[in-house]
C-alpha cells in the first residue's frame, strides 16, 4: 500500500464517520422537530388565524436555522449552496401545507 492509497483509505474512513455522524444528527433533528411541532401547535390559541400561525412557525424555524448555521458550516460557502438550488425549489408542498392548515 502506497502513501497515497493509505491517505485515501483514511480519508474514506473519515468521510464515513462524518456521514454516520450527520445521519444521527439528521435523525435527532427530525425527532425533535416532530415533537416540537406537536408541542407548539397545541399552544397556539384556537382563535388565531391559521395563516398567521403557519407564518409564525416558519419564521421561528428560519430563526432557529440561522442560529444553528454556524454549527454546520457549508463547504464552499452558503452562497454556493444556495446557487445549487437554482430554481429547484418546489413550492407545492408548502402551498399544500398552508391550505391543509387553513381548514
Amino acid at each position: 500500500m502506497t502513501a497515497t492509497a493509505s491517505q485515501e483509505a483514511v480519508g474514506t474512513e473519515d468521510q464515513y464517520r462524518e456521514n454516520k455522524f450527520m445521519f444521527y444528527i439528521s435523525a435527532l433533528v427530525a425527532i425533535f422537530g416532530a415533537v416540537g411541532y406537536q408541542y407548539f401547535v397545541k399552544r397556539v390559541p384556537v382563535s388565531l388565524n391559521p395563516i398567521v400561525s403557519v407564518i409564525a412557525m416558519y419564521v421561528a424555524v428560519l430563526a432557529l436555522g440561522v442560529i444553528l448555521l454556524p454549527l454546520f458550516p457549508a463547504d464552499g460557502g452558503l452562497r454556493h449552496h444556495l446557487s445549487l438550488l437554482n430554481g429547484r425549489l418546489d413550492f407545492g408542498p408548502y402551498v399544500t401545507r398552508i391550505c391543509w392548515r387553513s381548514h
